[in-house]
């Protein structure tokens, strides 16, 4: 009996020893002995297994319970490396432990791709470029004739010098610039020498639209001026009337899921402006103001029809129509000397792309071009310039033109991963302009303004005393 009394009291107590844990403090600093606050604490046990964890506190210390034995300890923080290290735990007497945490080492990795033809003759990849993606888009001016300015800006004086920024809309010269919310991307490319044109071209805008895809979306917005809260210019009496009113609205979508996708848009655009008149005119000084009226509408429609997996049909219709009256009026110039101008213009293209392989791509473009001109003077009468003084009479300016043009183009594109070969093309076929205009300039008088103060009913006196008949020049 007291053998087994003996047994039971040694089982107790080695039960006690096993279920006993003992805390394990410590600290965690940086090689320069800050303490590092918030670093990830885990103590390991036999099999790679988590016993405990903690985070060190607002002091760098941490404390972890667990029973005696062999351990190890790893501590990590964010731009640090992580630290393991052993330790025995005993029973009793254990010292707070002290973990030093190197500074994390900074790399830097390079992905090398197996393309060599990372820098190409390409003007998609042109270094030189200058490239406006959607959020750059998105900040652009809407007015059309606002953008085209800006985009022209951007293009730089060697464009202007070269005569004239050149407007390509996918692929094709010419047209009206789409509304932004139609352009995907604009690349105002400098590198002169680009195989899909006939001629070389500084500061060409290329602008690439987007197609309609995703849901069925469309937007619609206008935007109002008017006079009321302008000031009175210093050089006019009153303040000078003025009106704007646009209205524009854009529907885009898939009219047939994953075959045919279109972006349709209108717009008109009635504002008028008014210009002041300050002329010194035989009878005396001549003041006045008179209104200019234009007047533009545009419809446009877009889209993209997918032939097969591999060939995309792209087509654009726009119908461009702008009125203008009153043109060339003001400061010299009386109101019996305006125009008004008048124009008319469609535009049908067509452009056909075919992945023929890995390495060809072959690319079809179609376009015919309708253009029609008109200027009228109000009045046929002789034209009188007295030079910074007044000019009368009428504008001498008749003329009407049609023009007509068609371009078909082809190109085949050979692409591997060393070489890029583009070939193919393109001609342009202009019909004669019918061309209906009057010169009238041997029906302009051009006068000195000393003449005005001895200027008489029929006469002009080139010197005082001397006067000559005002005749038709021959």
């Amino acid at each position: 009996m007291k053998r087994f009394s003996i047994l039971v009291a040694l089982l107790l107590i080695a039960a006690k020893l096993t279920a006993q844990t003992v805390k394990i403090t410590g600290k965690a600093v940086d090689l320069s002995g800050a303490l590092v606050v918030g670093a990830d604490v885990t103590l390991i046990g036999a099999g790679n297994t988590a016993i405990a964890a903690t985070k060190t506190g607002p002091e760098g210390s941490f404390t972890i319970e667990a029973p005696p034995g062999s351990y190890a300890l790893e501590v990590s923080a964010a731009g640090f490396e992580k630290v393991v290290q052993g330790i025995s735990v005993a029973a009793t007497n254990n010292r707070p432990l002290t973990v030093t945490l190197p500074v994390a080492k900074l790399t830097q990795e390079v992905e090398v791709q197996d393309n060599p033809n990372l820098i190409t003759l390409d003007p998609q990849n042109n270094q030189t470029a200058l490239v406006l993606k959607e959020d750059d888009i998105q900040s652009l001016p809407e007015d059309e004739d606002e953008l085209t300015n800006y985009l022209t800006q951007l293009a730089g004086p060697r464009a202007t010098a070269a005569g004239g920024v050149q407007f390509v809309v996918d692929g094709f010269f010419g047209g009206r610039i789409p509304p932004k919310e139609q352009i995907k991307e604009i690349r105002i490319n400098t590198n002169p020498f680009t195989t899909e044109y006939s001629g070389a071209g500084f500061g060409r805008v290329e602008i690439i639209t987007k197609p309609g895809a995703g849901q069925m979306h469309g937007n619609f917005n206008f935007n109002l001026r008017n006079d009321a809260l302008n000031a009175t210019q210093f050089n006019a009496p009153v303040k000078l009337p003025y009106s704007r009113q646009n209205f524009q609205g854009t529907f885009s979508g898939p009219f047939v899921r994953d075959k045919l996708t279109m972006t349709m848009f209108a717009q008109r655009n009635d504002s008028f402006n008014t210009n002041i008149i300050k002329a010194l005119t035989g009878n005396g000084p001549f003041n006045s103001s008179i209104t200019q009226p234009n007047l533009r509408e545009n419809f446009s429609s877009r889209g993209q029809f997918a032939v097969t997996q591999n060939n995309t049909l792209n087509f654009n219709l726009d119908y461009t129509s702008n009125t203008r009256s009153n043109v060339d009026i003001g400061q010299f110039t009386l109101p019996e000397q305006a125009s008004n101008l008048a124009l008319k213009q469609h535009n049908l293209q067509f452009r056909d792309t075919a992945v023929l392989s890995t390495r060809f791509v072959h690319e079809t473009r179609f376009e015919i071009s309708y253009q029609h001109n008109t200027t009228h003077p109000i009045t046929q009468a002789r034209a009188i310039n007295v030079l910074d003084a007044f000019s009368a009479g009428g504008s001498q300016n008749v003329s009407e033109t049609t023009n007509r043009s068609f371009l078909f183009g082809d190109t085949l594109i050979y692409n591997n991963k060393a070489l890029t070969v583009k070939g193919g093309v393109q001609g342009r076929l202009l019909s004669q302009p019918r061309l209906q205009c009057e010169q009238l300039s041997r029906h302009v008088y051009v006068l000195q303004p000393r003449c005005i103060p001895c200027r008489k009913a029929d006469n002009i006196h080139d010197e005082p005393g001397q006067p000559f008949p005002l005749r038709q020049p021959t």
